[in-house]
């Protein structure tokens, strides 16, 4: 229902033909509580699922991004449908989780070749909320290309599997959900976070590039290498043993901080020494990361004064408050923008443009330029079709929405 109809609205919406299913015996979505599930029966449209979850609580289904999942899912067909109940022939059949691709791969298996055509299926594990869901569909949407240009789908399929679950190595939501955590818990300021955040994409593109089956050492330790490193790099020091303490309390919530006495503590000083050199070859020594919100602050700074005088100052290293509500949204977006790896993909004045420009249009603020064109070359010092890129791949990397819903709520 979230990442099988992602998938569908991806696949559709590039001209793909696509139908969706679900493998379970009803529909199951999330309720009140955990033991109170909303069920409905498959072919229930999603009108009436929608006007339900309203009648019951629109505050709370609106919370948890089930309206918003609903209104996608009404654009893309009419009610949810169940794979057993269905006949047609497929070329490829995807799955968003193992335990659906067991299900789909079973109910194959029990119709007992009615067709003797072959068909491939293809899991690609995805976690169960909107943000995986969304990065989970392009990668369904990448595999899809490949598969529809190959001229020998039999003998490439291997080829393309492999090389496309090798070139995924990202970083998952869960994994920036903990250096979020860590960084909050050793009250590092955004510069530090986004640093270690940046140098974890970097860590994660190495073993892309380098086609790693496996990671060298454990998610977790080459997280805190990370966010160690970038400490030294922002200058702005903590100590090797209160960095193990919060990743250790993070893999073990109920576990105490570790007493200076500790052999695990000493074994996992070790093994962070040793990750943090293996990082640094990994990383090639190069630790420096240009972050958008400084130009964030210039740019609005700037254009602050330009409203006021008509012209730019030579000094834009300050936010004006009369703008703070585009800063706050500004500064959100950007966050994501480095949680989605963006940062390395377009130098960082332009990046923090493009935050701006999305967030002045969020904010029903006018750009102070007579077009796009002239407020790029002014601020961006670049051209309106190269910011124009930048900003449409923010938005298609980014929920700007939750973005900023979630900077206003704070």
């Amino acid at each position: 229902m979230n990442r099988s109809m992602e998938g569908h609205y991806q696949l559709k919406k590039h001209g793909y033909n696509i139908q969706s299913f679900g493998t379970g015996s009803a529909v199951r979505l999330p309720g009140p509580s955990a033991s109170q599930p909303n069920i409905y029966e498959f072919g229930t449209p999603y009108t009436k699922i929608y006007a339900d979850l309203v009648s019951q609580n629109k505050a709370l289904y609106a919370k948890i991004g089930l309206l918003e999942m609903l209104e996608r899912n009404q654009k893309v067909k009419l009610a949810p449908q169940r794979f057993h109940d269905e006949y047609n022939d497929f070329d490829v059949i995807f799955t968003c989780e193992e335990r659906v691709f067991d299900a789909v791969c079973e109910e194959l298996l029990n119709r007992t070749g009615m067709k003797s055509k072959p068909v491939h299926v293809v899991n690609v594990e995805i976690e169960d909320n909107h943000k995986e869901a969304l990065v989970g569909g392009k990668t369904i949407l990448e595999l899809a290309r490949l598969i529809a240009e190959s001229k020998n789908l039999e003998q490439d399929m291997d080829g393309i599997i492999e090389d496309e679950f090798i070139k995924m190595r990202a970083a998952t939501a869960s994994e920036l959900g903990y250096l979020r955590r860590a960084s909050a818990l050793l009250e590092l300021p955004t510069a530090t976070w986004a640093t270690g955040t940046v140098l974890f994409h970097r860590y994660c593109a190495y073993l892309t590039t380098n086609k790693y089956k496996a990671d060298p050492m454990s998610p977790q330790i080459s997280m805190m290498v990370c966010l160690y490193l970038a400490t030294k790099v922002t200058e702005e020091p903590r100590k090797q043993r209160d960095m193990i303490n919060v990743g250790y309390k993070l893999a073990h919530p109920e576990s105490a901080f570790l007493p200076i006495t500790s052999t695990t503590l000493a074994a996992l000083r070790t093994t962070m020494t040793q990750g943090e050199l293996a990082m640094m070859r990994i990383l090639g020594f190069e630790f420096n990361v240009e972050l958008p919100h400084i130009w964030i602050a210039s740019i609005l700074y700037g254009m602050a004064w330009w409203e006021r005088n008509g012209e730019p100052p030579e000094d834009t290293e300050l936010v004006d408050v009369r703008i703070k509500n585009v800063a706050q949204c500004a500064w959100a977006v950007a966050n994501c923008s480095v949680e989605r790896g963006l940062v390395d993909q377009a130098p960082a004045r332009i990046l923090g443009a493009a935050c701006i420009a999305i967030s002045m249009r969020l904010c029903n603020e006018e750009l102070p330029a007579s077009d796009y064109e002239e407020w790029a070359d002014i601020w961006a010092k670049t051209s309106g079709k190269k910011l124009r890129a930048v900003q449409e791949t923010v938005e298609n990397s980014v929920d700007v929405i939750e973005a900023v819903n979630g900077c206003c709520m704070k």
